[in-house]
């Protein structure tokens, strides 16, 4: 049961760490639609050192994963599938008469199978939040990724005015050092 509890807790900071990335996105758009490149890049710290923690709490989701899989071990008996559950009695092992085979070097355990193994109710409600969030993740960074072509096509286009009459960026990096102070 401590292995469930761990697997929610890491669930819970995933869940809230891509709700702040969320909002880390949400307002990166408001700073390109504005054109603070300074926030933009302030906020790209931010979402660096975010995404770091969610690799890591990543990593130890897929280690509690495979500690899952070892304890739920679901066996094959002749032409029928089984449960077998660490500490559980024949009735729950009958109730889950009907959940896919699980074998115990399988750590591939969705939160869908995670909910109907265990039957905790919170892995499911967690698994649709994470599926909600990382959609609307995807599609803000579709609109960032847009709005910063834009952006980057406006600048190209004004350098390429700027060069048509005469103004060279090379122009201003020529010269020569007199002196260097120290």
């Amino acid at each position: 049961m401590s292995s469930i509890n761990a697997m929610l807790k890491t669930l819970n900071a995933q869940l809230n760490g891509y709700e702040r990335l969320l909002d880390l996105l949400i307002r990166e758009k408001e700073l390109l639609i504005v054109l603070d490149s300074h926030g933009v890049e302030e906020l790209s710290k931010e979402k660096d050192t975010l995404m770091l923690r969610l690799r890591l709490l990543e990593e130890e989701r897929f280690r509690l994963q495979k500690k899952l899989a070892m304890e739920l071990a679901v066996t094959t008996t002749g032409d029928t599938q089984k449960a077998v559950l660490t500490g559980r009695d024949a009735s729950v092992s009958s109730f889950m008469y009907n959940i896919p085979t699980l074998q115990k070097s399988d750590a591939n355990i969705t939160l869908k199978t995670l909910h109907k193994l265990t039957g905790v109710d919170e892995f499911n409600v967690i698994r649709l939040k994470l599926v909600s969030l990382i959609q609307s993740v995807g599609e803000i960074n579709v609109f960032n990724r847009i709005l910063i072509d834009r952006s980057l096509s406006y600048i190209r286009s004004s350098v390429e005015l700027y060069s048509s009459f005469g103004f060279n960026s090379n122009a201003y990096n020529t010269g020569n050092l007199i002196t260097r102070e120290v």
